[in-house]
């Protein structure tokens, strides 16, 4: 063979390795208006139960039940006092906090419906007080939340003589395209990544789909969008929640106030049940807490897939309330429902370190997650429709992953790491 022959070969190879990569890793040069995309494309083809719909209206998002509108956020922003040790009575200092929030962080203020704030004091003068306020910005339409520190300096009488804006916001460790030769390499190789293959190897030889249940299900529906609600959740008790980290799957959302997370979360756990046979559902604040979620994740030795909805950035995943940092997932700690697992973050820009890395380094089977701020209502409706193309089609976790993207309008709007096959 000629060194030309040879060298064309070897050309042809690499572009159809690079071509084949790009539906998983690419990102749009610009996000879109994520009501725009919920205008398009909706709940992505989840139904919602009681025939309930969503409605974009006046650039808000609406739960319409009959001819009711209920609006999903409040018309100005709560802000919850999640801790308090400053001194001043928790009433006072909520009040103190956000005529702080407006003045000096208006601008974050508009984007959310919810701020949680931990205040501690800091110092004291006489009857004055500087008080050191953690902030959580949680935006609308978008599973984003932002962390800011306000200082407040205040009088004798619980008047607010000034505030400032202390610290500075974190910042993405990782460029897109860092990004895009990381999850490259990442894909386990037969022999060469024992990192992922090894606790992936041994997870999967225990799964055992329930394939009559499954069968029932693909005989008669041959897409998600097709099955009856009525069908999915036939035989299993929604009110019944399994809260102890024993079983094979977990679907969770601390935020149930958001319909679609909450729904999204109910058929993912319906998927997972019939399929693998024992899932555990977490819903709401205390239930899917960060104690609550990580006791899975490091207990749960029969974890085998995972599901959380939620707003989030490059180092946490938040609960509504509480957290889950980065530094959670520190090395040295035995992780065994986290390895070995097939993990779907929808939260916003979790695609990215430290909060990827620190999650790799416990040898999922799959991670994906927000590498752009994912919209609500759509990146969540298409939850249920990825894990039935798995777990109960069959089809390369992979292929689940592209088809879901491009029928939910978010392809490059997510990243994926691990395992390209079947589950």
């Amino acid at each position: 063979m000629t060194r030309v022959k040879k060298l064309t070969i070897f050309m042809s190879l690499v572009f159809f390795v690079f071509a084949t990569a790009i539906p998983l890793l690419s990102t749009p040069q610009k996000q879109e208006d994520p009501l725009r995309i919920i205008m398009k494309r909706g709940t992505a083809g989840m139904k919602l139960q009681g025939g309930k719909s969503i409605v974009v209206k006046n650039n808000k998002l609406y739960v319409k039940s009959g001819k009711i509108l209920r609006s999903i956020f409040p018309d100005k922003p709560r802000l919850m006092v999640k801790s308090n040790t400053s001194g001043i009575n928790s009433k006072d200092i909520q009040s103190l906090a956000m005529s702080a929030v407006k003045s000096k962080l208006g601008g974050l203020y508009n984007r959310s419906y919810k701020i949680h704030t931990h205040c501690q004091l800091k110092s004291k003068r006489g009857k004055e007080k500087t008080v050191v306020c953690h902030l959580v910005f949680e935006h609308k339409n978008i599973w984003y939340a932002e962390k800011r520190v306000l200082e407040l300096d205040i009088s004798a009488n619980n008047t607010l003589k000034q505030s400032r804006v202390v610290g500075k916001p974190l910042m993405l460790k990782t460029s897109p395209l860092k990004l895009k030769k990381k999850s490259v390499k990442g894909k386990p190789v037969r022999g060469k990544s024992k990192m992922v293959v090894a606790p992936s190897a041994v997870k999967k030889k225990q799964i055992k789909l329930d394939t009559a249940k499954i069968t029932t299900f693909t005989s008669k529906y041959q897409s998600f969008k097709s099955v009856p609600l009525t069908e999915l959740y036939r035989g299993i008790d929604l009110s019944r929640l399994v809260l102890v980290p024993r079983a094979k799957a977990l679907a969770n959302t601390a935020y149930p106030e958001v319909v679609t997370a909450e729904e999204a979360t109910h058929q993912v756990h319906a998927i997972m049940q019939c399929s693998l046979g024992s899932a555990s559902k977490l819903i709401g604040p205390t239930q899917s807490s960060s104690n609550a979620v990580l006791n899975y994740l490091r207990s749960d030795s029969n974890l085998v897939a995972w599901n959380n909805i939620g707003h989030g950035d490059s180092a946490t995943l938040y609960q509504n309330g509480t957290q889950i940092n980065s530094t959670d997932f520190t090395t040295g700690v035995d992780f065994r429902g986290l390895s070995g697992c097939v993990c779907l973050i929808n939260s916003c820009q979790t695609f990215h370190d430290p909060l990827k890395a620190n999650i790799l380094s416990h040898s999922p089977r799959v991670y994906i997650a927000g590498v752009l701020n994912l919209p609500m209502v759509t990146s969540e409706g298409s939850n249920p429709n990825f894990w039935f193309k798995t777990l109960f089609q069959h089809k390369p976790m992979t292929v689940a992953y592209s088809e879901t993207n491009t029928e939910s309008g978010l392809t490059g709007y997510w990243g994926y790491w691990g395992d390209t096959g079947t589950f």
